[in-house]
């Protein structure tokens, strides 16, 4: 009975550790980013420095990376992440890691892209999120991004006009995400 007692504790203290060291296993993600649609945050906001106020969209995406190798440097510019292919004239899609794509829903209820300036439609939405893993270890990676790069000044968005985005975004080695799609966004 002494010696039942006695292994008791050795086996119990095992299986402690062995349930421990089974909540540090990292987790097993594709090295090619996912992401999922958090939310869309509408406000208005004061520019101080303009005295104008603006309709302002904080794109949230939920992300993993099985690799960790997400985000860019401001400069990082040379290939392949530079602003223009070879030639020199062709915007480079990679210069951005963040791609957005506005819709706008017609008076049909039909979607279609949204074009703030038809001027100059290969002015985009899209931008650049920083390193999430400055160290560069291979590592996976969770959490979410925040995006607030999308601002008009109010009044050009129509009141009552809806809205939704679509998302994907890029990791250092090219690989792009899944597209996500947020729900609708109507300005007030």
């Amino acid at each position: 009975m002494m010696q039942l007692r006695t292994l008791r504790l050795p086996v119990l203290g095992a299986l402690l550790a062995l349930g421990a060291t089974s909540c540090l296993n990292a987790p097993d993600y594709s090295d090619t980013p996912e992401i999922s649609m958090n939310r869309v945050e509408y406000t208005v906001e004061f520019d101080q420095d303009r005295q104008v106020d603006f309709d302002s969209f904080n794109i949230i995406v939920d992300f993993k990376d099985g690799d960790g190798d997400l985000g860019l440097t401001s400069d990082e510019t040379n290939p392949p992440y530079s602003r223009f292919q070879a030639d020199g004239v062709t915007p480079n899609r990679f210069y951005n890691n963040y791609f957005v794509q506005i819709f706008r829903r017609n008076g049909r209820g039909e979607w279609e892209p949204f074009i703030a300036d038809p001027a100059n439609p290969s002015n985009n939405y899209d931008g650049r999120y920083p390193l999430l893993n400055p160290d560069g270890r291979k590592q996976p990676l969770r959490g979410d991004l925040s995006y607030k790069a999308i601002r008009f000044a109010r009044g050009f968005l129509p009141s009552g006009s809806t809205y939704r985005f679509e998302i994907t975004i890029a990791d250092r080695n090219l690989n792009e995400s899944n597209t996500v799609t947020s729900e609708p966004v109507t300005i007030k």
